[in-house]
């Protein structure tokens, strides 16, 4: 009678002891797919990142390029380009329109690319020094 009641307590341990098995196997299991996962992730988003960062670098190129374009269609020098791009900045030009029957507002987005063109065009020359 004590065998049978021995038995079945030695059938439960063993039961657990297959259950902790099939639990840790499920664990390693998950992780692995995990790690495999966050790996896979990890190469799509460099890949978006340097996607990114290509079309930004790409869209700096074809703005320098059209904006040297446009010098270069006006036959200017640089340094008079540096002098036109101050008067701009510094709003002297706006008297002159006054005379020309313009209004200065009419002329803030030129004002601004003047801005940023004088201010890429610094930064340039700072380069080349």
């Amino acid at each position: 009678m004590e065998d049978i009641r021995f038995e079945r307590l030695k059938k439960l341990r063993l039961e657990i002891e297959q259950d902790k098995r099939k639990i840790e196997k499920a664990k390693a299991s998950f992780e692995e797919k995990m790690a495999k996962q966050k790996e896979e992730f990890a190469l799509k988003l460099k890949k978006l990142q340097d996607n990114l960062k290509a079309k930004e670098i790409k869209l700096k190129e074809e703005e320098n390029q059209t904006v040297l374009g446009d010098v270069e269609a006006t036959n200017i020098s640089p340094e008079a380009l540096a002098k036109l791009l101050d008067i701009l900045k510094t709003g002297a030009l706006d008297e002159s329109l006054k005379g020309l029957g313009m209004r200065a507002d009419e002329l803030k987005p030129v004002k601004a690319s003047a801005k940023k063109m004088k201010g890429e065009t610094e930064i340039n020359e700072k380069k080349n020094d």
